[in-house]
């Protein structure tokens, strides 16, 4: 993977992150072999998995089955749990960067290296089918952390279970503000035949703050299958404690914003303005 030329502090940013995530050694992480420099431009070497991805699997619309979709979970969240553990976020949590080994092991890939070697974000490349429709509101506003991927998996594992993603719009700035600003609909309300602890869990691994969520990934994926599995008892959002300052975790991610630019001088709409001032703010 060749990326683009970086600034001084992105040049730093990139070998630290690369750095960090050679040393990832885990069987749901796809493994970076080497990284270097090609004259200004940085690259990474990493692993090829011929199986594709869920994406492909699984192309926008289709639906996946509870017990298939708590397989994958599981899968992801152990690596992610294994980067946090490294103080390390993927920023980059979506169906196209979880590779198929040949075995049909889901293996998590594209840490966000890639967003420390595109920190600007322009218009264009912020399309319906990018990041914006993952991004937790903290990431959103140039503060990622670790609960800000268990948010991005809640988005992907609502899309698996209904076809769509619960933030939709005509613009990605149009999104981002849902992100923002809207709670999500209820899977039961739009139809979806699961059971109420299913939806609880999902829906608060979608809070808008982040203490709320879940303590960690793994406390997600663990009690989003026990709601899978369970048919009697007490809504399982009582079962575990919401984020607190102590557990949150230091991470290498610099607590910058994104900047996004236009891609012309066009006059700027008043929901890109709301959207640059909650990012700015």
């Amino acid at each position: 993977m060749l990326l683009g030329q970086l600034t001084a502090q992105s040049v730093q940013d990139f070998r630290r992150e690369a750095q960090t995530i050679a040393t990832l050694k885990h069987p749901h992480i796809v493994r970076v072999l080497d990284f270097g420099f090609e004259q200004t431009r940085p690259f990474l070497v990493m692993d090829y998995l011929p199986g594709g991805t869920l994406r492909n699997r699984h192309p926008e619309g289709s639906t996946i089955t509870l017990s298939t979709v708590v397989t994958y979970v599981h899968h992801i969240a152990s690596a992610l749990a294994h980067a946090h553990n490294h103080r390390l976020i993927h920023r980059d949590v979506k169906p196209e960067n979880m590779l198929i080994d040949t075995d049909g092991k889901i293996l998590l890939s594209d840490f966000g290296i890639v967003a420390t070697a595109h920190n600007t974000i322009s218009m264009k490349t912020l399309d319906g089918a990018g990041t914006v429709p993952y991004m937790a509101p903290e990431q959103l506003r140039g503060k990622p952390q670790s609960a800000s991927d268990q948010y991005a998996l809640a988005i992907v594992v609502y899309e698996w279970l209904c076809g769509e993603r619960p933030f939709l719009g005509n613009t990605p700035i149009e999104v981002a503000l849902k992100h923002i600003n809207e709670k999500p609909s209820s899977l039961r309300s739009k139809g979806l035949k699961i059971s109420t602890k299913v939806d609880q869990v999902i829906l608060r691994a979608l809070a808008k703050d982040p203490q709320q969520r879940f303590p960690d990934i793994l406390a997600f994926a663990n009690v989003l299958e026990q709601a899978s599995q369970s048919t009697k008892g007490n809504l399982l959002t009582t079962l575990l404690p919401v984020f607190s300052q102590k557990q949150a975790i230091p991470l290498t991610q610099p607590a910058r914003p994104f900047v996004i630019q236009k891609e012309n001088s066009a006059r700027v709409s008043v929901e890109e303005e709301m959207l640059l001032s909650y990012i700015q703010s």
